[in-house]
């Protein structure tokens, strides 16, 4: 999906060049496609740093958590899951990160 290539391309830039320094144009040549593609998927850019925030919460931080907490606790997978279904509903919550 075209979508999700954007998205990746924006978390990867983010990783290289900044969170703040993501640009419609710099997303659309990453991704390899045009500026009015990006524009499609994410009308606007708070929606695509939204996207990248959530992105990196749900794949990045959160399986580092889950890890620490299981190391700690001896839990089992669950701990993740739950994390995942609380900070989704925490996200759900915020207008504009």
């Amino acid at each position: 999906m075209l979508k999700d290539t954007i998205l990746g391309a924006a978390v990867q830039l983010a990783r290289k060049c900044g969170y703040q320094n993501l640009t419609r144009l710099n997303v659309a040549h990453a991704a390899e496609c045009g500026t009015g593609t990006v524009n499609y998927h994410y009308a606007s850019m708070d929606l695509l740093r939204t996207a990248v925030v959530e992105y990196a919460i749900q794949h990045e931080i959160l399986p580092i958590i889950a890890e620490a907490l299981t190391a700690h606790h001896g839990a089992t997978q669950n701990i993740s899951d739950a994390l995942r279904r609380k900070t989704a509903r925490e996200l759900s919550g915020i207008d504009r990160l």
